[in-house]
Protein backbone atom coordinates (compact mmCIF):
# COMPACT_ATOMS: atom_id res chain seq x y z
CA UNK A 1 0.00 0.00 0.00
CA UNK A 2 1.43 3.38 -0.99
CA UNK A 3 1.09 6.41 1.21
CA UNK A 4 -0.76 9.30 -0.37
CA UNK A 5 1.00 12.65 -0.57
CA UNK A 6 0.03 15.22 2.06
CA UNK A 7 -2.30 17.96 0.84
CA UNK A 8 -0.71 21.17 -0.34
CA UNK A 9 -1.48 24.49 1.32
CA UNK A 10 -3.59 25.48 -1.69
CA UNK A 11 -5.83 22.47 -1.11
CA UNK A 12 -6.56 23.45 2.50
CA UNK A 13 -9.41 25.94 2.95
CA UNK A 14 -8.17 29.29 4.18
CA UNK A 15 -10.38 29.25 7.29
CA UNK A 16 -9.24 25.78 8.34
CA UNK A 17 -5.61 26.67 7.66
CA UNK A 18 -5.54 29.50 10.18
CA UNK A 19 -8.24 28.16 12.51
CA UNK A 20 -7.93 24.34 12.41
CA UNK A 21 -10.52 23.83 15.16
CA UNK A 22 -13.28 25.84 13.49
CA UNK A 23 -14.76 22.90 11.59
CA UNK A 24 -14.63 20.69 14.67
CA UNK A 25 -16.31 23.44 16.70
CA UNK A 26 -19.24 23.78 14.30
CA UNK A 27 -19.66 20.02 13.95
CA UNK A 28 -19.62 19.63 17.73
CA UNK A 29 -22.20 22.32 18.32
CA UNK A 30 -24.39 21.37 15.35
CA UNK A 31 -24.88 17.92 16.87
CA UNK A 32 -25.83 19.62 20.11
CA UNK A 33 -28.24 22.08 18.56
CA UNK A 34 -31.32 22.16 20.77
CA UNK A 35 -34.86 22.00 19.45
CA UNK A 36 -36.86 25.15 20.17
CA UNK A 37 -39.76 25.17 17.75
CA UNK A 38 -40.24 24.61 14.07
CA UNK A 39 -40.27 21.37 12.14
CA UNK A 40 -38.95 19.20 14.97
CA UNK A 41 -40.85 21.03 17.68
CA UNK A 42 -40.04 20.75 21.34
CA UNK A 43 -39.04 17.35 22.68
CA UNK A 44 -41.83 16.12 25.01
CA UNK A 45 -40.94 15.02 28.53
CA UNK A 46 -43.22 12.00 28.67
CA UNK A 47 -43.38 9.10 26.23
CA UNK A 48 -46.55 7.72 24.71
CA UNK A 49 -46.57 4.46 22.79
CA UNK A 50 -47.17 5.02 19.06
CA UNK A 51 -50.52 3.76 17.82
CA UNK A 52 -48.90 2.80 14.53
CA UNK A 53 -47.19 -0.62 14.96
CA UNK A 54 -44.61 0.31 12.31
CA UNK A 55 -43.52 3.36 14.31
CA UNK A 56 -43.21 1.27 17.45
CA UNK A 57 -41.08 -1.28 15.63
CA UNK A 58 -38.93 1.57 14.31
CA UNK A 59 -38.49 2.84 17.88
CA UNK A 60 -37.38 -0.63 18.96
CA UNK A 61 -34.91 -0.81 16.10
CA UNK A 62 -33.49 2.64 16.79
CA UNK A 63 -33.03 1.77 20.46
CA UNK A 64 -31.16 -1.44 19.72
CA UNK A 65 -33.87 -3.93 20.63
CA UNK A 66 -35.18 -6.91 18.72
CA UNK A 67 -37.99 -6.21 16.27
CA UNK A 68 -40.63 -8.41 14.69
CA UNK A 69 -38.97 -8.07 11.29
CA UNK A 70 -35.66 -9.35 12.66
CA UNK A 71 -37.18 -12.42 14.33
CA UNK A 72 -38.34 -15.73 12.99
CA UNK A 73 -41.02 -16.50 15.54
CA UNK A 74 -41.48 -19.99 14.18
CA UNK A 75 -37.87 -20.77 15.06
CA UNK A 76 -38.09 -19.34 18.58
CA UNK A 77 -38.58 -21.63 21.53
CA UNK A 78 -41.68 -21.16 23.69
CA UNK A 79 -39.43 -19.82 26.45
CA UNK A 80 -37.90 -17.19 24.19
CA UNK A 81 -41.33 -16.10 22.95
CA UNK A 82 -42.55 -15.79 26.54
CA UNK A 83 -39.46 -13.74 27.45
CA UNK A 84 -40.14 -11.34 24.59
CA UNK A 85 -43.75 -10.93 25.72
CA UNK A 86 -42.63 -10.28 29.30
CA UNK A 87 -40.11 -7.67 28.17
CA UNK A 88 -42.61 -5.94 25.92
CA UNK A 89 -45.15 -5.75 28.74
CA UNK A 90 -42.87 -4.92 31.69
CA UNK A 91 -39.50 -3.50 30.69
CA UNK A 92 -39.88 -1.73 27.35
CA UNK A 93 -42.56 0.77 28.46
CA UNK A 94 -40.36 1.83 31.38
CA UNK A 95 -37.29 2.02 29.14
CA UNK A 96 -38.98 4.34 26.66
CA UNK A 97 -40.28 6.53 29.49
CA UNK A 98 -36.85 7.10 31.03
CA UNK A 99 -35.21 7.33 27.60
CA UNK A 100 -37.65 10.10 26.67
CA UNK A 101 -36.86 11.95 29.88
CA UNK A 102 -33.15 11.69 29.14
CA UNK A 103 -33.71 13.21 25.69
CA UNK A 104 -35.90 15.92 27.18
CA UNK A 105 -33.36 17.05 29.78
CA UNK A 106 -30.54 16.78 27.25
CA UNK A 107 -32.42 19.20 25.02
CA UNK A 108 -33.17 21.52 27.97
CA UNK A 109 -29.50 21.56 28.94
CA UNK A 110 -28.35 22.39 25.42
CA UNK A 111 -31.06 25.03 25.09
CA UNK A 112 -29.86 26.79 28.23
CA UNK A 113 -26.25 26.66 27.04
CA UNK A 114 -27.08 28.11 23.62
CA UNK A 115 -29.21 30.88 25.09
CA UNK A 116 -26.54 31.81 27.64
CA UNK A 117 -23.80 31.82 25.00
CA UNK A 118 -25.91 33.99 22.70
CA UNK A 119 -26.77 36.30 25.58
CA UNK A 120 -23.08 36.71 26.48
CA UNK A 121 -22.25 37.51 22.86
CA UNK A 122 -25.04 40.09 22.57
CA UNK A 123 -24.08 41.66 25.90
CA UNK A 124 -20.48 42.08 24.82
CA UNK A 125 -21.49 43.43 21.42
CA UNK A 126 -23.94 46.00 22.79
CA UNK A 127 -21.46 47.03 25.51
CA UNK A 128 -18.87 47.73 22.82
CA UNK A 129 -21.35 49.81 20.84
CA UNK A 130 -22.31 51.65 24.02
CA UNK A 131 -18.72 52.74 24.59
CA UNK A 132 -18.36 53.70 20.96
CA UNK A 133 -21.42 55.96 20.92
CA UNK A 134 -20.73 57.40 24.37
CA UNK A 135 -17.50 59.10 23.27
CA UNK A 136 -19.38 61.35 20.84
CA UNK A 137 -21.68 64.01 22.25
CA UNK A 138 -23.95 63.80 19.21
CA UNK A 139 -24.58 60.10 19.80
CA UNK A 140 -24.57 60.20 23.59
CA UNK A 141 -28.31 59.52 23.74
CA UNK A 142 -27.86 56.39 21.63
CA UNK A 143 -25.11 55.25 23.97
CA UNK A 144 -27.37 55.69 26.97
CA UNK A 145 -30.12 53.66 25.33
CA UNK A 146 -27.66 50.91 24.49
CA UNK A 147 -26.46 50.92 28.09
CA UNK A 148 -30.01 50.22 29.25
CA UNK A 149 -30.35 47.44 26.65
CA UNK A 150 -27.05 45.94 27.86
CA UNK A 151 -28.35 45.89 31.43
CA UNK A 152 -31.61 44.23 30.35
CA UNK A 153 -29.81 41.53 28.35
CA UNK A 154 -27.42 40.86 31.24
CA UNK A 155 -30.37 40.67 33.65
CA UNK A 156 -32.17 38.20 31.36
CA UNK A 157 -29.04 36.04 31.15
CA UNK A 158 -28.83 36.03 34.95
CA UNK A 159 -32.43 34.84 35.25
CA UNK A 160 -31.88 32.08 32.68
CA UNK A 161 -28.69 30.99 34.46
CA UNK A 162 -30.53 30.81 37.78
CA UNK A 163 -33.30 28.75 36.17
CA UNK A 164 -30.68 26.43 34.70
CA UNK A 165 -29.13 25.84 38.13
CA UNK A 166 -32.53 25.26 39.72
CA UNK A 167 -33.67 22.67 37.16
CA UNK A 168 -30.22 21.09 36.91
CA UNK A 169 -30.97 19.51 33.50
CA UNK A 170 -27.44 18.17 33.00
CA UNK A 171 -27.64 16.07 36.17
CA UNK A 172 -31.12 14.75 35.32
CA UNK A 173 -30.06 14.00 31.76
CA UNK A 174 -27.20 11.89 33.10
CA UNK A 175 -29.38 10.10 35.66
CA UNK A 176 -32.13 9.18 33.20
CA UNK A 177 -29.63 8.13 30.55
CA UNK A 178 -27.90 5.90 33.11
CA UNK A 179 -31.28 4.46 34.11
CA UNK A 180 -32.18 3.74 30.48
CA UNK A 181 -28.88 1.94 29.89
CA UNK A 182 -29.40 -0.15 33.03
CA UNK A 183 -32.79 -1.23 31.67
CA UNK A 184 -31.20 -1.99 28.30
CA UNK A 185 -28.69 -4.25 30.06
CA UNK A 186 -31.50 -5.95 31.99
CA UNK A 187 -33.35 -6.55 28.71
CA UNK A 188 -30.60 -8.74 27.32
CA UNK A 189 -29.90 -10.44 30.65
CA UNK A 190 -33.52 -11.52 30.81
CA UNK A 191 -33.69 -12.47 27.14
CA UNK A 192 -30.62 -14.71 27.43
CA UNK A 193 -31.84 -16.20 30.73
CA UNK A 194 -28.93 -14.70 32.67
CA UNK A 195 -31.03 -12.77 35.17
CA UNK A 196 -29.65 -13.53 38.61
CA UNK A 197 -31.79 -15.87 40.69
CA UNK A 198 -32.68 -14.39 44.09
CA UNK A 199 -33.16 -17.85 45.59
CA UNK A 200 -36.85 -17.38 46.37
CA UNK A 201 -38.10 -19.65 43.61
CA UNK A 202 -40.40 -16.94 42.26
CA UNK A 203 -41.30 -16.89 38.54
CA UNK A 204 -38.92 -15.04 36.24
CA UNK A 205 -41.50 -12.45 35.25
CA UNK A 206 -42.01 -11.44 38.90
CA UNK A 207 -38.27 -11.05 39.38
CA UNK A 208 -38.18 -8.98 36.20
CA UNK A 209 -40.88 -6.66 37.53
CA UNK A 210 -38.96 -6.21 40.78
CA UNK A 211 -35.68 -5.53 38.96
CA UNK A 212 -37.30 -2.97 36.63
CA UNK A 213 -39.08 -1.28 39.53
CA UNK A 214 -35.87 -1.08 41.55
CA UNK A 215 -33.92 0.53 38.68
CA UNK A 216 -36.66 3.08 37.91
CA UNK A 217 -37.21 3.90 41.59
CA UNK A 218 -33.48 4.50 42.06
CA UNK A 219 -33.53 6.82 39.06
CA UNK A 220 -36.50 8.74 40.48
CA UNK A 221 -34.79 9.16 43.85
CA UNK A 222 -31.52 10.37 42.29
CA UNK A 223 -33.26 12.77 39.90
CA UNK A 224 -35.32 14.36 42.69
CA UNK A 225 -32.51 14.54 45.20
Amino acid sequence: MTNSAPPTEEAIPLLNRFFPDVKLFFLFNNRRRPFFRGKEGRIPKEWTRPTDPAKYQAALHNSGFLTAAALDHAALSPGAQRSLRDLDAVLLPEFFKVDQRAKYYQNVYYRFQWVLAFGAFITGLIATLTLTFSFDKETLDVGQILAVVTALVAFSSTIISAKDRRQNPQKRWYIWRRTAEELRRLYYLYLTDLLEDDGTGRPREERLQDAVGEIVERGEDDANR
